[in-house]
C-alpha cells in the first residue's frame, strides 16, 4: 500500500495540482516525500520508430548508460503504445522493437543493473491512462 501511495502523491505533488491533490490526504503527501528523499528513482523511455541516430545518442542513450552507475532503480522501457500514431503492421513494430532494444544494449545500457522492458508487456500503462484521462 506504501507504493501505491507514494504513485498517487507523485500525479498530484509535481506540479502541485489542485484538482487531483483534493482525493489524496496530507498523510499520503508526507509519505511520498520522505521516500523521495530516502530513494532516487530514473525512469525514461524510447518510441521503436527505427535505428537511433546521432542525436538519440547524444542527447538521451549517452546519459542513460552513465545513469546506470548513479542509482539502484533504473527503468527504461521501449515505450511502442508511443509510437501507434499511424497504421504500422505487426511485422514492422516486431523489427523496430528488435532493433531499438538490439541497440540500446550496443549502446551499454545492462540489463544487470537496469529494468529495461516493452510497454505494452505492462497493462497497468493502459490501465492506469485510462483512470487518469478520466479523472482529468
Amino acid at each position: 500500500m506504501r507504493n501505491l501511495s507514494s504513485l498517487r502523491c507523485l500525479f498530484c505533488a509535481y506540479p502541485k495540482n489542485k484538482f487531483l491533490s483534493k482525493y489524496f490526504s496530507n498523510q499520503v503527501h508526507t509519505e511520498a516525500e520522505q521516500i523521495i528523499k530516502e530513494k532516487r528513482v530514473i525512469f525514461s523511455g524510447i518510441q521503436p520508430t527505427g535505428i537511433p541516430h546521432i542525436g538519440n545518442y547524444l542527447g538521451a542513450l549517452k546519459h542513460w548508460v552513465e545513469l546506470q552507475n548513479e542509482s539502484d532503480d533504473i527503468y527504461y522501457s521501449i515505450v511502442d503504445l508511443h509510437s501507434l500514431t499511424i497504421p504500422k503492421s505487426r511485422d514492422f513494430m516486431q523489427d523496430s522493437i528488435f532493433n531499438i532494444t538490439a541497440c540500446l544494449l550496443a549502446c551499454g545500457v545492462d540489463p544487470d543493473t537496469t529494468v529495461l522492458y516493452q510497454q505494452s508487456s505492462v497493462p497497468e500503462h493502459t490501465q492506469l491512462s485510462w483512470v487518469i484521462g478520466c479523472i482529468v
